[in-house]
């Protein structure tokens, strides 16, 4: 059990290192723009403390449900278009059982 625990402690290292990564550290200040969006317009002024969070709350999950799905998405279209690839080379592998001629 404790490689387990190792092999989480990796994947979580990875993916903070990956998200300071050049090409994902601009994009962070779209994300807050997107996530606290709602609370900048002038008709939110008004919102109570509780009702604040519930907007961000609400503006992270479906950020992130979004953000999931196209990359779920993706990654099955791969996954599809890897296993046709695979089968097409494994196609032209197939061996003879004859003899060659000289």
């Amino acid at each position: 059990m404790a490689g387990a625990d190792i092999n989480l402690w990796i994947a979580f290292t990875a993916g903070i290192l990956s998200f300071f990564s050049p090409c994902v550290l601009p994009l962070i200040p779209s994300y807050l723009t997107y996530i606290t969006g709602a609370l900048l317009s002038a008709s939110c002024r008004t919102l109570t403390g509780a009702r604040i969070r519930l907007t961000v709350i609400a503006h992270s999950l479906t950020f992130i449900l979004g953000f999931s799905t196209v990359f779920i998405v993706l990654g099955g279209i791969v996954g599809l278009a890897s296993a046709g690839f695979q089968e097409h080379l494994r196609a032209g592998l197939v061996w003879s059982s004859g003899s060659a001629a000289c």
